[in-house]
């Protein structure tokens, strides 16, 4: 197949675009192919020269991934699979993993073609640049299937095009492979596309509606903002020159044309910036500055950054700009900031889970691992797929307020403990309402591990159940003392009182 066939919409053995109305014409939820190049090269072009297009994408990573990601399992096999597929000398996917994201975000498609060892399942990943898909293939009866990626020749290397599964899970019931995410098989035939594979690859899109088949750029919807700012600030930069500059206004009295002439070319050397003149009464200079009544640029400069940046989501104050923001005001903007890179961090996360889904496939279908095994102890013991045995780690988003956290726990427990006497909530709501608000101070505590229907004082202080009366006495004593503001060190015997009231020591 050459590259034109593939353009055409009847080019693979008559078949025609799913995606177009009636089956005949481009989608228009999609670019035309010329101008999905366009847009590729144009987004890698603003990256690499504007620094506003750059920054737009270099804080999605900053914030995403900035401190890393981890894929683990609490299982060692599984646990070994994984560091296995990640530290590969080929997939380095710790050095590689922002490399991946920012071509996502830039070109809104991250094509990953994959090969498996025969003998251990071990994966390998490879890369597809976006300007050679030349096309993705959709499934006749239903657009969300995608079943292909028609890649373009590469010069010198192949002449015709090839054509990648779009990696999913086997959805065939019945099957020994069903729900798991299997490779072409050798000679696999395609009968949408009417075509052998020649390969497997996962493609991830962002930036699209559910009908269309091609992902887009996160710049695309600024390109045309990015290039005037950037026209802009050159522009600005040529004129302070002028702005910093002045002329010499100089007064001749009583002289002709021609002595002012030969008064020009006898002193015009000394009339530089800094010189020095000497003149009598007749000769008079004043220097005179530009003023070119210009409204003022830093509000043009203010107004055009807002709208591209808060088009994004973006802060002002992220691109080191604080304007007039406060503390308060900084921290009510920076929400929609969080939201929107919790979404674009979620994404992240299904790269990766995809990724560790289909390693850990690999290693079962080629007799690695078993098929499930048991996580957790005692009654919470459980049997799981090995397959969805590993969790991704990815960084912190924001910075929680402890002190607040602290202070609506504190109230929080007070109103729980009315609402129980009440009779308003059980004991049982009372441990999940608190368990998830400390959750936010940065530990996850578990209702279920803390607090037992049935024991009064619940789990958290079940260990105390063995503990010597005198003991338990003086401990509730203790505490008792520190509650009331008298007792200044817990873990030292209570000091002596002087008769006639209180003494702090």
């Amino acid at each position: 197949m050459t590259e034109a066939t593939a353009y055409d919409d009847r080019g693979m053995d008559g078949y025609r675009r799913i995606s177009a109305t009636g089956g005949q014409r481009q989608s228009l939820r999609d670019l035309a192919p010329i101008k999905q190049d366009q847009m590729v090269k144009l987004a890698f072009l603003q990256w690499e020269g504007n620094p506003l297009a750059q920054f737009q994408i270099e804080i999605l990573l900053d914030f995403v991934l900035g401190e890393g990601a981890q894929i683990t399992s609490d299982i060692a096999e599984c646990r070994e699979v994984l560091e296995n597929f990640c530290e590969d000398p080929v997939n380095q996917l710790d050095r590689r993993l922002a490399q991946m994201i920012r071509g996502f975000r830039l070109y809104g498609e991250l094509c990953t073609p994959v090969a498996v060892n025969d003998r251990d399942g071990h994966v390998r990943i490879a890369d597809v640049d976006p300007l050679d898909i030349v096309d993705v293939i959709t499934d006749r009866d239903n657009i969300l299937i995608q079943r292909g990626v028609l890649v373009r020749p590469q010069s010198g290397i192949q002449s015709e095009t090839k054509y990648y599964k779009v990696l999913a899970a086997n959805p065939l019931r019945g099957s020994e492979t069903y729900n798991r995410w299997v490779p072409a098989e050798p000679g696999e035939y395609d009968d949408t596309a009417k075509r052998p594979y020649d390969g497997s690859c996962f493609l991830w899109q962002t930036n699209k509606v559910s009908n269309a088949r091609r992902g887009r750029s996160d710049l695309l919807s600024t390109f045309d903002w990015n290039n005037g700012y950037d026209n802009f600030m050159y522009d600005s930069m040529d004129i302070a020159g002028l702005l910093n500059s002045f002329v010499w206004d100089i007064e001749l009295q009583g002289m002709t044309d021609a002595q002012i002439d030969a008064w020009m070319k006898k002193y015009r050397a000394r009339l530089a910036r800094a010189g020095t003149f000497a003149h009598n009464e007749k000769v008079k200079l004043t220097p005179q500055a530009p003023n070119l009544q210009a409204l003022d640029k830093d509000a043009y400069a203010r107004v055009l950054r807002g709208h591209i940046l808060g088009s994004k989501g973006i802060p002002e104050y992220f691109y080191g700009q604080a304007g007039g923001a406060t503390q308060g005001s900084a921290k009510e903007m920076g929400l929609p900031a969080i939201k929107r890179l919790t979404r674009i961090q979620k994404e992240v996360r299904y790269i990766l889970s995809d990724l560790a889904r289909f390693a850990l496939d690999q290693a079962i279908i080629h007799k690695q691992l078993k098929p499930t095994y048991t996580v957790g102890e005692g009654e919470g013991a459980k049997e799981m797929p090995a397959e969805k045995c590993f969790r991704v780690i990815l960084p912190e988003l924001s910075m929680k307020d402890q002190s607040a956290t602290v202070a609506a726990l504190t109230s929080l427990v007070a109103a729980l403990g009315q609402a129980e006497m009440k009779g308003w909530v059980r004991p049982e709501t009372s441990a999940r309402l608190f368990a998830f608000l400390a959750s936010q101070l940065g530990l996850e505590v578990k209702a279920e591990d803390e607090y037992t229907p049935g024991v009064p004082a619940g789990d958290a202080l079940a260990g105390y159940a063995n503990m010597d009366p005198t003991q338990l006495a003086r401990l509730t004593a203790q505490l008792g003392r520190q509650g009331a503001g008298n007792g200044a060190n817990i873990n030292q015997p209570k000091a002596t009182t002087p008769v006639g009231g209180n003494t702090n020591q």
